[in-house]
């Protein structure tokens, strides 16, 4: 079992497993462009690229944090 697969089970795991270091060096860099963005409308677009589970008509303001994004479902 990966520390990805222990994590989403809500087992223990280790935050400094190489994938999941990589996912969380994505987001990280996914929330710095949303936060410095201009307000627009395709703000959201940005952190869609890095949070799959956003509807298209699902809206966030900043500041927001997550750690990894991948796992976020929000809207439909």
């Amino acid at each position: 079992m990966t520390e990805r697969e222990k994590m989403l089970a809500g087992r223990n795991y280790d935050p400094r497993d190489p994938e999941l270091l990589e996912l969380y060096w994505e987001a990280r860099s996914g929330l710095k462009q949303f936060s410095e963005a201009v307000a627009c409308k395709d703000r959201m677009k940005l952190l869609q690229a890095f949070m799959p589970g956003l509807a298209d008509d699902a809206w966030i303001e900043p500041p927001f944090s997550c750690e990894y994004g991948k796992h976020i479902t929000i809207g439909a």
